[in-house]
């Protein structure tokens, strides 16, 4: 971080490796005009690539914090957690018209029509996150993944309005619902659910999961395809759905200076920190991370004498 620049930063790893993570620094606040210098001279904009889903969230989750007057680390740490699809804010409403659109509530699919009635209502109401408590993004996660399986752009999906290079954070858009091939996408990840046993409404934190010590223990966020800034990769199996959560988010840090010597730390290992399933930190952290809690790290005197679990053990010399 250059010197003299204060505002809250976060390190995070996608992966369950233990491996540095990706910088997130903000401008400060009311700097939101003054650009950094590039390091070399930018493509024409009509030579610039489309922006992958998860950094076009990255920019617009920044932005926004800086148009409420910059970062502070509580709103930092909330961004975080917010769990939102960049993928669904361009294409879920769409996705619940289509679904309102078919004959009866009944999708075409590869084994023949499927009911998806009951996906239709959650998809209306969906508000476009991966909470636990979201339904409809399971179902939509699923059909996305149906249509691009493993492009890292939205450019790859079938939209109505392109890719525009002057636009970039706001286009492709406009999900081309009137192919037979996205309509089929979609009744086959219905299809997909019900053969699973999963509710087409199902709640995500019902069926995202990662076991510890025999426990399951319910984990927000999504797919990196997904556009989401916490990345979660579970396992699909087709008789079960989501059997569990291989890798994703592990350790994340968010750091505040506000003036003072001492600085506001926060940090959250969302692996746990013991592999032991006897040991009380083999599942600690993961439970906070599945409720978004953080976990403050003390570094001044002040702090450490603050802690409510501060043990003094006194060394004599005998």
């Amino acid at each position: 971080m250059p010197p003299g620049r204060r505002h809250p930063c976060c390190c995070r790893s996608t992966r369950c490796g233990r491996r540095p993570g990706r910088l997130i620094r903000p401008r400060a606040a009311g700097s939101a005009s003054r650009a950094e210098p590039p390091a070399h001279h930018p493509a024409p904009p009509w030579a610039r690539p489309p922006i992958a889903n998860r950094g076009s969230e990255s920019i617009l989750s920044v932005e926004e914090e800086l148009a409420k007057g910059g970062f502070t680390t509580g709103s930092m740490r909330q961004m975080l957690f917010t769990n939102r699809s960049r993928v669904a804010e361009l294409a879920a409403a769409d996705t619940a018209r289509m679904c309102a659109a078919f004959p009866g509530g009944m999708a075409p699919s590869a084994g023949g029509p499927v009911d998806v009635t009951p996906a239709c209502a959650a998809l209306s109401t969906w508000d476009h996150t991966y909470s636990l408590d979201s339904r409809g993004s399971l179902l939509f996660e699923r059909f996305i993944m149906r249509l691009v399986p493993s492009a890292p752009v939205p450019a790859s999906l079938p939209w109505k309005v392109p890719f525009d290079p002057r636009n970039p954070l706001t286009t492709p858009n406009t999900l081309d619902i009137d192919r037979a091939n996205v309509q089929q996408a979609f009744g086959d990840a219905a299809a997909e659910l019900r053969a699973a046993n999963i509710p087409l409404d199902a709640r995500l934190g019902d069926h995202q999961t990662v076991t510890r010590g025999g426990q399951r223990i319910p984990l927000p966020g999504g797919s990196w395809q997904m556009g989401i800034l916490n990345v979660i990769h579970p396992v699909w199996h087709p008789l079960a759905g989501n059997v569990e959560v291989a890798t994703g988010t592990t350790y994340l840090q968010v750091v505040g200076f506000g003036g003072s010597a001492c600085p506001n730390v926060t940090t959250l290992l969302a692996s746990s920190q013991s592999a032991d399933p006897t040991s009380p930190y083999h599942a600690d952290q993961t439970a906070m991370f599945s409720t978004g809690q953080w976990v403050p790290s003390r570094f001044c005197e002040e702090s450490i004498l603050a802690s409510p679990a501060l043990r003094v053990v006194r060394l004599t010399k005998k």
